[in-house]
């Protein structure tokens, strides 16, 4: 397994809520767990690794981002919500594709479910999903903005 970074556990993470007559929202970041050379561990569309290593690899986003949420200490039960994830890059990266992180997201996800936040991530609770490149930051990772949907939306 691959150990967990100790930044990691140091997510930023706040709740926003700038109407409060509208729903509510809450902004999470994950920071990437890094390999011993300093590397994001992302989890590609396009990797070929051996399944234990992609495995190892979901299992750190996973935890991070229940880290993350607990520390943020967001909402439980929440019922609907839609899913808003930018992908941020250190800085210098070389061209990158947004949309083959979404395995990486769906971990971050899972671990928001182990969290507690919602009862699951399946299209009952989430009513949209959207991944996008983020600006360019010192530290890789994922910002993760939660909106709530009315059921019934």
């Amino acid at each position: 397994m691959i150990p967990l970074d100790p930044r990691n556990t140091a997510a930023i993470a706040q709740v926003v809520n700038p109407d409060p007559t509208g729903p509510r929202v809450w902004f999470l970041r994950v920071p990437a767990p890094l390999d011993p050379q300093r590397r994001p561990l992302w989890v590609s569309a396009n990797d070929h690794s051996h399944w234990r290593v992609r495995q190892s690899r979901a299992k750190v986003w996973r935890e991070s981002a229940r880290i993350a949420a607990q520390a943020a200490r967001l909402p439980k039960g929440i019922q609907r919500v839609a899913v808003d994830v930018a992908v941020h890059y250190p800085n210098g990266s070389r061209r990158r594709d947004a949309a083959n992180l979404s395995p990486t997201a769906k971990h971050a996800l899972d671990g928001l479910t182990d969290a507690g936040f919602w009862p699951d991530d399946n299209d009952r609770h989430v009513a949209s999903f959207t991944i996008r490149a983020g600006e360019q930051l010192a530290r890789p990772c994922l910002s993760i903005t939660l909106t709530e949907v009315p059921d019934g939306h």
